[in-house]
């Protein structure tokens, strides 16, 4: 999902918007109310154990409970409380809609063995598989492959939409469902672009920040917006104006620098003729992966097996946030703490592991934390 950021709106602003309190939900001051009512009505004061008293109490929490339901539905209203439909609702408001699920794709290469004296054909929606994998690619359009030529190369988008189909490694994709005699293909990029609908709190900071897209003068923001709004397999992004009237942008996945495929949708989204000013000149460029490594001791009189489980766990949240950014903050403080809670811990520290701060074309490429258990003798 896309990550948190500095910005008009981002999600801690949002999660710091105080709830408003729309209707009454406390049965007590419910009750007071409809008892000072009923007094009020009557000319005479109510009593514990009276009938109309516990008529009172009756109503006054069936009257809390529909009052949470009330508040509930009227918080469907509000970017920063709303949720599901209720966030759709209000993007049909902004003409945002929510980004759907993506295919990822890569670009495959049909070679013959030997040149043919007749064109080949290959069809559209031709369908390419690794050997370990039931995740299909289908070509986007036929390709033909010219008498006298022996190879040729078409695109091609995975045949179900979502993360399952990134990450196929060069040269991986060889099994043709239809093998052709005489012919081979593999995928001469890795493939990237899949993801999965967009979550609600990545939509939501889209919603919130949908003011961006107002403008074609070409501010930061709006280029920002732009981008993520290609697709939701964009977790991070940079824009950089090196020199007037030139920009570079940096799109990141969560499996690495955006591919070749998911960058050419982020150009083509940044058409001049409407997506930006015309007169900006826009480079989509590689993020510059980092690799990360270190030890991390921790100590504990028992329960090493089950400490190591937790702490592992601990770590993959941290290290998959520094993976999904751009510009982390390395700091090696905040894997000690982590497992500095977890309980049955006495002490830990972590060494070849320095604070750093990337700059924002860079992400963490691979962490590679070692953990070492050490038992310490009460």
């Amino acid at each position: 999902m896309r990550k948190n950021e500095l910005g008009a709106f981002n999600l801690d602003t949002l999660r710091a918007l105080p709830r408003p309190n729309i209707y009454e939900r406390d049965p007590l001051k419910i009750k007071a109310r409809m008892i000072a009512y009923f007094e009020q009505q009557t000319g005479r004061k109510l009593y514990d154990g009276q009938v109309e008293m516990y008529l009172i109490e009756t109503w006054a929490y069936g009257f809390s409970l529909a009052m949470e339901e009330a508040q509930a539905q009227a918080e469907q209203y509000l970017v920063a409380f709303s949720a599901g439909g209720g966030l759709d609702a209000l993007g049909a408001n902004r003409s945002l809609t929510r980004l759907p699920s993506a295919a990822a794709r890569t670009t495959l290469r049909f070679a013959l063995l030997q040149p043919q004296a007749r064109p080949l054909t290959i069809p559209a929606d031709f369908a390419v598989r690794s050997e370990d994998s039931d995740v299909q690619f289908l070509t986007l359009q036929a390709l033909v492959i010219a008498a006298g030529q022996q190879q040729a190369e078409v695109q091609a988008v995975a045949a179900q939409a979502g993360a399952a189909g990134n990450g196929f490694a060069t040269g991986s994709l060889t099994i043709m469902t239809s093998p052709i005699a005489g012919l081979a293909v593999a995928n001469i990029t890795v493939s990237s672009g899949g993801a999965d609908i967009e979550s609600d709190d990545a939509y939501r900071l889209r919603l919130a920040n949908a003011l961006e897209l107002v403008s074609q003068s070409g501010p930061a923001a709006g280029y920002r917006e732009r981008i993520f709004a290609v697709s939701a397999a964009i977790v991070d992004c940079a824009v950089f104006r090196p020199q007037p009237c030139y920009i570079d942008i940096y799109a990141l996945t969560a499996t690495g620098t955006a591919g070749t495929e998911l960058k050419a949708q982020i150009e083509a989204a940044l058409d001049p003729e409407y997506g930006r000013p015309m007169g900006d000149e826009v480079t989509i460029k590689d993020c510059e992966g980092v690799e990360l490594a270190g030890t991390l001791t921790i100590r504990a009189y028992s329960g090493l097996p089950e400490i190591e489980k937790q702490a592992q766990a601990q770590l993959s949240v941290i290290t998959d946030g520094w993976r999904q950014s751009l510009a982390a903050v390395i700091a090696p403080s905040d894997l000690i703490e982590a497992v500095k809670h977890i309980g049955g811990v006495l002490d830990a520290q972590i060494d070849g592991l320095i604070y750093q701060k990337l700059t924002a074309p860079q992400y963490v490429a691979k962490a590679d934390i070692t953990i070492k258990m050490e038992m310490v003798n009460g």
